[in-house]
C-alpha cells in the first residue's frame, strides 16, 4: 500500500494506475511547451561552465562595452554641465535679475515651502544637456549618414513612359500599363 502525504494509506492500485498517467500528462505538458517556446528539454541545456562563457561574450560583444562606456561618459558630462549651470551660467542670468542664486528662491502656501528656483536650475541643466546631445551628437551624426547615403544610379534597362509615367523595360515598343507606343532605346 502506498501512503498519504498525511500518513493515510491508500489502494496500491490507484499509485500503479494514476500516477504513472499523471506524470506522463505533466512531461507533454512540459515537451510541448519547451517546442512551442524554443526552449531547449532540460536533458538539453547547458552546463555552469559553458552558461558562464557564453555570458563572457555576451558582455564583450561591442554593443554592451559601447554602451557601458555611453553610460559612464553621460553620467561625467551631465556632471559637468550641471556644474556649468550652477556655477557659471545661474550666477549670469541671477546677476541679470538682481538674485545671487536660483537654489533659494522660494514661496510659502500655508507653512509649505516650495523650493522653484531649484526646479530653474534643474530645467537650465535638462536644455543644455538636450542641446548639447543634439549639437554635438545628432547633427553630426545626421551629416555623416547623409554623406554616406548615396542615392544609386538609375537602372539602365528601365525607363519611364511618357505617357503614363510608369516604369517600363528600354527595349519595350509598347507600354505595359497605358498601352501607349514608345520608341525602344538601345541598352
Amino acid at each position: 500500500m502506498g501512503r498519504q502525504s498525511h500518513g493515510q494509506p491508500f489502494p496500491t492500485a490507484i499509485v500503479a494506475t494514476r500516477v504513472p498517467r499523471d506524470w506522463a500528462i505533466i512531461d507533454s505538458i512540459r515537451l510541448w511547451r519547451a517546442s512551442a517556446l524554443g526552449r531547449p528539454e532540460r536533458d538539453e541545456r547547458k552546463d555552469p561552465v559553458t552558461l558562464f562563457k557564453d555570458f563572457k561574450q555576451f558582455l564583450l560583444r561591442g554593443n554592451v562595452v559601447d554602451l557601458a562606456v555611453a553610460v559612464v561618459v553621460g553620467t561625467a558630462f551631465v556632471a559637468v554641465v550641471n556644474a556649468f549651470v550652477r556655477d557659471i551660467l545661474t550666477p549670469l542670468i541671477a546677476a541679470i535679475f538682481g538674485k545671487p542664486d536660483f537654489s533659494q528662491l522660494t514661496f510659502t502656501i500655508h507653512k509649505s515651502h516650495f523650493l522653484y528656483g531649484d526646479l530653474i536650475n534643474f530645467v537650465i541643466a535638462f536644455i543644455a544637456v538636450a542641446a548639447a546631445v543634439f549639437f554635438f551628437v545628432v547633427v553630426p551624426i545626421n551629416a555623416l549618414l547623409a554623406r554616406s547615403r548615396r542615392e544609386p544610379p538609375p537602372d539602365p534597362t528601365v525607363r519611364k513612359c511618357p505617357e503614363c509615367l510608369s516604369d517600363i523595360p528600354a527595349e519595350a515598343h509598347r507600354c505595359a500599363y497605358c498601352t501607349a507606343e514608345v520608341t525602344p532605346t538601345a541598352v
